[in-house]
């Protein structure tokens, strides 16, 4: 009944009241509550007693994400990357899964987290990176050279969801006929090199493919056209929306006017979800 934020926030209230009632209890001390019965003491949910954390509202998602990995070590309940699922396709990316079959010297585009770097010193002493970096799907390697490392070193924090630019190094070099009798080949690893590197934010925004919106032409069309209205106008931005309207045997795309122009991310689409859902 409460959330982590409100139960972090009430954490040194608790102790403060569970040190003063550990007191209480040593020197003997017995309050009128204590001596009734335990089926005729009411509890209180959440923290345990009324105080202002108790009706907090819950983290925002990536703060959300990088408490539980600091506390558990790993992400529980979501991923950082999880807001950005529909921006991924908008923005057509590729998921590190699919990386695996592209052939060397293949470019292509991505959104990952870049956990991890090692630092280590080219011939002419300059700093480059290794990098394990993760999506949705898959872990990878990514090899940040000198010139890309001194332009984006900035950007490569850990956990922070990143769009890169990249080429396939290239494929694990293991023959599918080593594999032991009965087994498949291990998959390949994603290896590449980087060429450019964004905050996914960023890149949601600067990329200039429309947002696309499905929606059913049922008898509340009009009320609902009236909710979506509100919605676009939340996000103002410059990237165009696009309504794709079934109409049962066919589909219609509309562009909408430069006036419902948007600024596409993780909010937009959040918001975009409850109005579909409503």
């Amino acid at each position: 009944g409460v959330s982590r934020a409100g139960l972090l926030a009430g954490l040194e209230s608790v102790v403060v009241k569970a040190q003063k009632k550990a007191r209480e209890k040593e020197s003997g001390q017995m309050s009128l509550l204590a001596m009734m019965p335990e089926d005729s003491q009411s509890s209180c949910p959440g923290i345990g007693f009324d105080c202002p954390e108790q009706g907090m509202p819950e983290w925002e998602h990536d703060t959300f994400s990088r408490c539980e990995k600091e506390a558990l070590g790993f992400f529980f309940t979501s991923h950082p990357l999880q807001p950005f699922r529909r921006e991924m396709l908008r923005q057509n990316l590729t998921p590190l899964e699919e990386c695996r079959e592209l052939p060397p010297g293949s470019s292509f585009k991505c959104a990952v987290l870049a956990n991890a770097g090692k630092l280590r010193f080219d011939r002419k002493n300059r700093r480059w990176a290794l990098l394990d970096v993760e999506d949705l799907t898959a872990s990878g390697t990514a090899f940040c050279f000198s010139d890309a490392y001194e332009l984006y070193k900035d950007l490569l924090q850990p956990d922070v969801p990143l769009y890169m630019e990249g080429k396939i190094s290239r494929p694990r070099d293991e023959d599918p006929a080593e594999a032991p009798e009965g087994e498949d080949a291990p998959p390949k690893e994603v290896k590449f090199i980087v060429e450019k590197v964004m905050l996914l934010s960023d890149a949601c925004a600067a990329s200039a493919q429309p947002v696309c919106i499905e929606m059913e032409a049922d008898k509340g069309l009009e009320g609902r056209l009236d909710c979506l209205k509100e919605v676009l106008q939340k996000h103002k931005g410059q990237t165009c929306v696009h309504v794709l309207l079934n109409l049962g045997d066919s589909w219609c795309r509309m562009e909408l006017s430069a006036s419902y122009s948007v600024m596409p991310g993780p909010e937009l689409d959040q918001d975009i979800g409850v109005w579909a859902k409503g």
